[in-house]
């Protein structure tokens, strides 16, 4: 009986092991995305995110996408391959302005290669709108609406004040003045008066002033600089002046 027992224990060991060698190691491959996901839309730059990996036989991951509304599927890479494994994270950047792809709906590959095969464990996410183009409102009009006119347009509008006209400024040209110059009532004379030489004269007057308060201030300061000094110097004479005599 305990023979038996030995021997059906060596059996089931045995089944046990033979079925853990037997299992494929794709069943253990993670490939999955995360976002975006089915029906998402998106523009720009697209952060594709999910997890890509294997315990033992991971050899690297793909991106790529396929416009649904060409017949022909055709994937196109989104990057080059990653060697690296990722775990709910960023997989990939899709720049879809760089890439120039147009609007419309899309679907995303994910491709996880492993060491022993050559067929790749797949994950595909698909109708993904992609939208970069902002679209263009135009005025709608109802039924029996007119289009307002020019004039309908612009009633109600404020009136368009005209800016101010800019009046010259007198320049130094000759001014003439008309006098009684006492021989007939028809008769008048003139008098020319040049702007220019008054305001040379008035500036001339100016400096004049200025150019002698500053020599009569210089002289002040001066002497009240020099008095102190030259009184010292006479009394001392006249003290030398005193024991001589």
């Amino acid at each position: 009986m305990r023979k038996l027992f030995l021997i059906f224990l060596i059996g089931s060991m045995l089944c046990v092991a033979q079925a853990i060698y037997a299992q494929d190691p794709r069943d253990e491959t993670i490939a999955v995305i995360n976002a975006p996901a089915e029906g998402e839309q998106v523009s720009g730059q697209v952060s594709i995110t999910g997890s890509a990996s294997h315990p033992s036989l991971f050899a690297g991951y793909e991106l790529e996408f396929d416009n649904l509304a060409d017949a022909s599927t055709i994937w196109i890479p989104i990057e080059q391959r990653v060697t690296q494994q990722v775990t709910n994270n960023v997989l990939q950047i899709w720049d879809t302005v760089a890439l120039r792809v147009p609007d419309g709906q899309y679907q995303l590959r994910l491709s996880v290669f492993l060491t022993d095969s050559d067929e790749p464990v797949i994950y595909v996410v698909s109708n993904i709108q992609v939208i970069n183009t902002a679209p263009t409102s135009l005025p709608t009009f109802q039924a029996g609406d007119v289009a307002p006119t020019t004039a309908a347009a612009t009633e109600g509008a404020p009136p368009i004040v005209q800016p101010p006209t800019r009046t010259p400024n007198p320049t130094s040209e000759a001014l003439v003045i008309p006098v009684d110059d006492g021989t007939a009532d028809t008769s008048r004379g003139e008098i020319s008066l040049n702007l220019g030489g008054l305001q040379s004269a008035f500036c001339l007057g100016v400096y004049i002033a200025i150019a002698f308060f500053a020599a009569f201030g210089g002289y002040v300061w001066l002497r009240n600089r020099i008095r102190p000094t030259a009184r010292q110097f006479w009394w001392q004479i006249r003290n030398e002046f005193d024991q001589d005599r």
